[in-house]
């Protein structure tokens, strides 16, 4: 299950941060980077990952981007892994 939204309100940042705290959300990683900042955070059970949550801040509004399933590490390693693979070969071949 796939969930996308942005939050305007500097306010609301707030709010929604201590939201994921409350829900028992894990930071896994914060990026900052041209301005922005990226957070990538989730919820666990045993070895799976219930819920990946992404939040793009650039300051004027935040991203959400919400997937919910049952993921294995390896199966998210794996993604990402593909996905900068598709980056660099895209550099590669123009």
């Amino acid at each position: 299950k796939l969930r996308t939204g942005t939050v305007e309100n500097p306010a609301l940042v707030n709010d929604f941060n201590r939201y994921l705290t409350r829900r028992n959300f894990q930071d896994w990683l914060i990026v900052r980077s041209k301005g922005s900042i990226i957070s990538i955070r989730a919820t666990e059970s045993g070895d799976m990952v219930k819920d990946l949550f992404i939040t793009i801040n650039n300051g004027k509004q935040l991203t959400l981007l919400d997937i919910k399933g049952n993921f294995t590490f390896q199966e998210i390693t794996d993604l990402v892994n593909s996905s900068n693979q598709s980056k660099l070969l895209k550099g590669v071949v123009k």
